[in-house]
């Protein structure tokens, strides 16, 4: 009797916990509607291309990364130290981070390998 309760209690919490969603949206046009889901992504040009993102729904952060021809709004970010970053990880993502970031309205972003690449604690909405 303890092996059924057992098992369905792993099934029930099995229910609760989600998988990562991911997607790559090639402009930033097909990406705008996923955008309206996310911490504040204004700063991102409207050139952007080849636009991959990471999230959970069920806890906060979100990584993405795009590739832009026009680079980030003279003004749109500061620089500073990167904040904790959220518990992701993709194949897509870099190996090292630098200390020093720019900071975007709720993101800390990079560039690397000629793609910008940003991370956020807050959780899609």
């Amino acid at each position: 009797m303890a092996g059924i309760t057992g098992l369905t209690g792993c099934g029930a919490i099995g229910g609760l916990v989600s998988s990562p969603t991911s997607a790559i949206y090639p402009t930033y046009k097909d990406f705008a509607a996923e955008a309206a889901k996310l911490a504040d992504t204004s700063w991102i040009p409207d050139d952007a291309t080849d636009i991959r993102i990471k999230y959970h729904q069920s806890r906060p952060g979100t990584l993405l990364t795009f590739h832009t021809e026009k680079g980030l709004a003279e003004g749109a970010c500061t620089t500073g130290p990167r904040p904790t970053p959220p518990d992701l990880n993709d194949t897509w993502w870099p190996t090292e981070v630098p200390k020093d970031v720019f900071l975007c309205k709720d993101w800390s972003v990079f560039q690397a390998f000629g793609n910008y690449y940003g991370e956020t604690q807050i959780a899609p909405r």
